[in-house]
């Protein structure tokens, strides 16, 4: 049977020869043949014919077709015969074959049927899925949300379905009946339109130059959008006036027109003195001890008890010499003191004063300038440029701040700060230091980065240095804080009760064995507030990275409604985890005489503000009639800008100004609850609550006392006067 079976293959496509006619009668017969098995052997009456004794391909016998039974090719088999590969009659009910052999005949779909309904089964799961990512946004951490949003945007493709055996693959867009049923979308979109491009030239004069760029997120930029609509709506009046010339009504009509920096005016570096001078001790200790009582508990960026005893040894040796990287940081520290003393005994001076200006020019000459931007920078270099941007910021100089900021964290990611630590050759209290280092220019940088309306410079998902311990310097020498200090599950677990998400592995490690309850532990001190404070930043963060980023305004498929919600939980949980002795939101008069309530209550305030602002923009337009989410939303925008200005005192207070407050960003709270009050009024004119009114009187009085003593202040006291008498004549016109 295997020599029959072999020239079967072969015997397909047969071929007649000349010189064998036995071949061809065969052939010819083969339609009439048919004797038990199929196959025939052809006798060999030829052996001579056959090469090499090779065997002749013999013709397979065939069996009668399709056509000459009268049956047609069958298009769809049963299951059974396609199970068993054999011929299906396709007789229905029940086939010839099933029907002989007594077996149960079932026609099932088709493969394109089956495939097409594989795929709505997909495309419905696809659906489900989506819809539980965003039902669980709310429970989430902020890494867990942005990949959920990620993952949304990436895979976004759903199987649409016409009723037909024909499918297609289409990412679902937003269409017109979608903006009509649910206003969310096109309401985000007009609140950040012009967000992905620039409309002025930055490069056009000084002005414009200095500065620079101001993104959606500034107040600066909210004043300049509340000066455009009010002057949009009295074009009838300037058209009666005469026109300007153009280069007059390109600097009325720029973004500068409104901002309160004062990047245009020059800071002059004194070159005629000797950088290694220095103030006497009285006058150094002074000031040392001004910098750590306001500045150093939010921004400590210089460890207290090792500059300390630095300061101590070189004023006990007086022909000391050390390095010029320490030198510079040491006359930041005075620059940055000076400029808050300054304030205290000449309280009517808009001058930065003489002191701080020499103090500044001998920290230029010796970390900044000559060969200094052009060395590898090491962990005093980081701080050095992180002291001169800080020092910027108090000088209302925020385009040069945000410059110089952005030196210092990419000095510190070169050195690798942005990361844990796990070397065996660098101290415990050495690490922390560097952690500290790392998280002042993250919580600097975007304090700048909301001011000018910038992006950040550093991505989350490059960062796991961990949140520093929250125990005084003094106490590292502690057996059980060195404990926790090494250990960074313990840290994490540690930190758990009081912020959102620490900084890498979260597992359980406290145990009562091993440390005493969180409570006992977790004391109030700058450090902790350091903490606090930090989580804050980092929720500020997002929500400048997920309402006011232009491509993820124009191309996530989430809602803004479900996105705004989010980080208003996010809000809530942190305050919900803030320590009692850090509560500022149960008595104002209370917080605004402690330093750390005030600071954090700023900061949360002014968060919230960024939340809910874009639902204040022109709200009228947008809100629906059956849905009061983003009315209730403006609402608490105003709410928050409110409750900012209650940590205020009720007059100015000089020396609450100096001690308490955070004096270096103080002008830029003001100003963001100031414009909030002055979009509200400009969206509804009519009769104010109680509360309203005192919270905008009290902000036009701080801004002209402050007027009378910074120059940013008094910059800044003029836009909101304008604007503020320009909607004052709009509403006696209208009641006229």
């Amino acid at each position: 049977m295997e020599d029959e079976q072999r020239p079967e293959r072969a015997s397909s496509i047969p071929s007649t020869q000349p010189g064998n006619p036995e071949w061809a009668q065969n052939l010819s017969d083969s339609s009439s043949t048919l004797v038990g098995d199929s196959r025939l052997r052809v006798p060999d009456k030829h052996p001579s014919s056959r090469v090499g004794g090779a065997k002749v391909a013999i013709p397979r016998a065939p069996v009668f077709s399709e056509q000459s039974s009268g049956n047609k090719r069958v298009g769809h088999a049963c299951e059974p015969c396609r199970e068993q590969k054999t011929k299906c009659s396709g007789d229905r009910p029940v086939c010839q074959r099933c029907q002989d052999l007594g077996l149960s005949c079932l026609y099932g779909d088709r493969k394109r049927e089956r495939t097409a309904k594989q795929l709505r089964d997909y495309a419905k799961q696809i659906q489900e899925y989506e819809q539980l990512f965003n039902n669980l946004h709310p429970k989430l951490d902020q890494q867990d949300v942005q990949l959920i949003q990620d993952t949304l945007s990436r895979v976004g493709a759903l199987a649409e379905f016409d009723g037909t055996d024909d499918f297609a693959l289409t990412r679902p867009g937003p269409s017109d009946s979608d903006y009509s049923s649910n206003p969310a979308r096109p309401f985000l979109t007009d609140f950040l339109s012009g967000a992905d491009y620039t409309e002025e030239d930055f490069n056009r004069n000084e002005r414009s130059i200095a500065l620079g760029f101001v993104g959606r997120h500034s107040e600066t930029s909210w004043l300049y959008n509340l000066k455009r609509e009010i002057e949009s709506n009295n074009v009838d009046a300037e058209q009666t006036e005469q026109t300007p010339p153009e280069e007059d009504l390109q600097d009325r009509n720029s973004i500068a027109s409104v901002s309160y920096f004062l990047d245009d005016a020059d800071i002059p570096i004194i070159e005629d003195l000797d950088p290694l001078e220095r103030p006497s001790r009285v006058v150094a200790n002074r000031l040392v001890l001004t910098f750590f009582n306001t500045v150093h508990g939010t921004f400590p960026i210089i460890g207290k008890e090792t500059f300390l005893s630095q300061v101590n040894s070189f004023y006990s040796a007086p022909f000391a010499r050390p390095g010029r990287r320490w030198l510079a940081i040491l006359n930041l520290v005075f620059a940055i003191a000076s400029r808050n003393y300054h304030h205290q005994i000449q309280p009517s001076s808009l001058d930065v004063g003489e002191e701080t200006l020499q103090y500044f020019s001998r920290a230029w000459r010796l970390g900044m300038k000559d060969s200094s931007l052009l060395g590898h920078p090491d962990l005093q270099q980081a701080q050095v440029e992180g002291l001169t941007a800080f020092l910027l910021l108090s000088l209302g100089h925020a385009n040069r701040a945000w410059r110089i900021c952005g030196l210092a964290i990419r000095s510190a990611t070169g050195m690798g700060l942005n990361l844990r630590s796990e070397s065996n050759y660098v101290t415990l209290a050495s690490k922390e230091s560097r952690y500290k280092v790392w998280w002042s220019l993250y919580t600097l940088e975007a304090l700048l980065g909301n001011m000018t309306g910038r992006p950040f410079g550093v991505e989350r998902d490059f960062c796991t240095t961990p949140l520093p311990v929250p125990f005084e310097e003094e106490g590292f020498n502690d057996a059980q804080v060195a404990q926790i200090m090494a250990d960074n599950r313990m840290r994490n677990s540690l930190l758990g009760h009081v912020v959102t998400k620490p900084t890498g592995d979260t597992s359980p490690a406290l145990t009562s064995q091993s440390i005493r309850t969180a409570r006992d532990i977790l004391r109030p001190n700058y450090a902790l507030f350091f903490v606090c404070y930090i989580d804050l930043t980092r929720l500020m963060r997002q929500v400048v990275e997920t309402l006011y980023a232009p491509e993820i305004v124009q191309n996530s498929p989430t809602d803004p409604e479900i996105v705004i919600t989010d980080l208003n939980i996010k809000a809530d949980a942190w305050l919900s985890r803030l320590p009692g002795a850090f509560r500022f939101i149960d008595d104002p008069s209370v917080a605004s005489r402690d330093n750390y309530r005030l600071r954090l209550g700023l900061q949360f305030y002014s968060t919230k503000i960024l939340i809910c602002k874009p639902c204040l923009h022109r709200i009228d337009q947008f809100s629906c009639n059956d849905d009061s989410f983003y009315e209730r939303t403006a609402i608490s925008c105003v709410q928050a800008a409110c409750r900012m200005l209650d940590l205020f005192p009720a007059v100015y207070n000089a020396t609450w100004f100096s001690q308490v407050a955070p004096w270096w960003s103080a002008l830029h709270y003001l100003v963001q609850a100031t414009t909030v009050l002055l979009i509200e009024l400009s969206i509804d004119s009519g009769p104010k609550p109680e509360e309203f009114r005192q919270a905008l009187a009290k902000a036009t009085s701080w801004l002209r006392e402050m007027a009378l003593r910074d120059s940013a202040s008094q910059r800044a006291c003029a836009v909101c006067g304008l604007l503020l008498e320009q909607l004052a004549s709009v509403a006696g016109e209208e009641e006229d």
